[in-house]
């Protein structure tokens, strides 16, 4: 295969055993699991690890969606109390589907651990006082918000947060913080 950030050069990789595990599922073994190390011929990327990696490599008969999703969990769940028996980790994999995951987070792959799902607030803005939002709200645009509840942040916290807002193409951030004096 030709190298594309050498050009002239040429390189080999193995191939995934394809071919061999699919003749075990014909021989009747129903489902075949591995560790596999991965090789890609791509740039590394911010939210993604470089082109050298580990991956679970499943092959499974006659099955469906939910079936392959138990059989990854149970082998993580093993997996991980056997590498690290001193260590309780809850393995159970929430299930978004791709438009769940872009409504309430903005990602198809969002970090869960911080449970800050998006609020949409449209509809409550659509008879505002507030010029700007009900302008948004009444010619198809989304409003929506992140609750930090029982979070107060600081000013440079917000300064930060509406850069990165920037960044991804927000024009910026509006902010209500609900303190003991009032709202802000």
């Amino acid at each position: 295969m030709p190298s594309r950030v050498n050009p002239g050069q040429f390189y080999a990789l193995p191939q995934a055993p394809q071919q061999y595990k699919q003749l075990l599922m014909v021989g009747g073994i129903d489902k075949y699991v591995q560790i596999a190390p991965c090789f890609r011929d791509e740039d590394p990327r911010a939210d993604r690890h470089s082109c050298e990696f580990y991956q679970i490599d499943c092959e499974m008969s006659f099955v469906q969606q939910e079936d392959v999703y138990q059989v990854v969990e149970s082998y993580l769940k093993d997996l991980i109390s056997t590498l690290s028996p001193h260590k309780h980790i809850d393995v159970n994999f929430q299930r978004l589907k791709y438009s769940e995951a872009i409504d309430q987070y903005g990602s198809d792959k969002p970090d869960l651990r911080f449970a800050l799902p998006l609020v949409e607030l449209t509809k409550e803005f659509e008879q505002s006082d507030f010029s700007l939002f009900k302008d948004v709200a009444t010619t198809g645009g989304t409003i929506k918000a992140i609750n930090f509840e029982h979070k107060l942040l600081t000013r440079k916290e917000y300064d930060q947060l509406t850069e990165q807002a920037k960044k991804f193409g927000a024009k910026g951030l509006a902010y209500l913080s609900f303190d003991p004096e009032g709202i802000k």
